[in-house]
């Protein structure tokens, strides 16, 4: 249909996130799609637990390894913390972090020797 544009992107899923995020911002400003005078909030939660470092060839703490897993996550991933999802929150507004916590795993013992390791 006319106006209308399909993208495709490949390669590791956090550089095409990054790139496709500003392909995004850049399209809504040319267009004038973002009203500066409004006010949005965002509710962020089911963050992963990790994420992949590519120059270091291993998984990192997405927040900090001291956050607890969702165990749910953790449970449907048969255990495997490499895929499980986070206790941990951000609070966005208009495109700024302004807030976030997250569940602290210390009181699990178990749980932290799982993140560490």
């Amino acid at each position: 249909m006319q106006g209308d544009l399909l993208l495709f992107a490949a390669g590791d899923e956090a550089a095409v996130n990054r790139a496709l995020d500003r392909v995004r911002q850049y399209i809504a400003k040319q267009l004038n799609l973002a009203d500066p005078k409004a006010h949005a909030l965002l509710w962020v939660t089911d963050f992963p637990m990790f994420e992949w470092n590519e120059d270091e060839q291993r998984h990192e703490a997405l927040h900090h390894p001291f956050t607890a897993p969702n165990q749910q996550s953790a449970e449907q991933n048969g255990g495997d913390l490499r895929h499980a999802k986070a206790l941990a929150y951000d609070l966005v507004y208009n495109g700024v972090e302004v807030g976030g916590e997250h569940y602290k795993a210390v009181h699990h013992n178990k749980a932290v020797h799982n993140v560490v390791k």
